[in-house]
């Protein structure tokens, strides 16, 4: 988690209460691991399986957008995982029952 994402969790944190912390967690966690997954196999299965990839992978780091993709990320790497804490959220405030741990 990076500055930000620690911010948003304080900030639910306060705002929903100490119990619903841990679902959030818990629930953010799989949505982030479930899209890392995600990511991770379909690139191994789009080098294995398309021969043609990695052609194409040159081409996007070497184009006009991939190098202004690659320049607005400025070296960060990672998920939103802010995002998945919000799923988590929303997820935990309609369904309240998740908080009684």
């Amino acid at each position: 988690m990076g500055a930000g994402d620690v911010k948003f969790f304080a900030l639910l944190g306060f705002l929903l209460g100490a119990k619903a912390l841990i679902p959030i967690w818990i629930i953010g966690s799989l949505i982030a691991g479930a899209h890392a997954a995600t990511i991770l196999l379909s690139r191994h299965w789009l080098i294995h399986t398309i021969p043609s990839w990695a052609p194409m992978q040159t081409w996007f780091s070497t184009s006009t957008i991939g190098q202004r993709i690659v320049s607005a990320r400025k070296g960060r790497q990672g998920l939103p995982y802010a995002a998945y804490l919000g799923i988590g959220a929303l997820i935990t405030v309609f369904n309240p029952e998740l908080m009684h741990w």
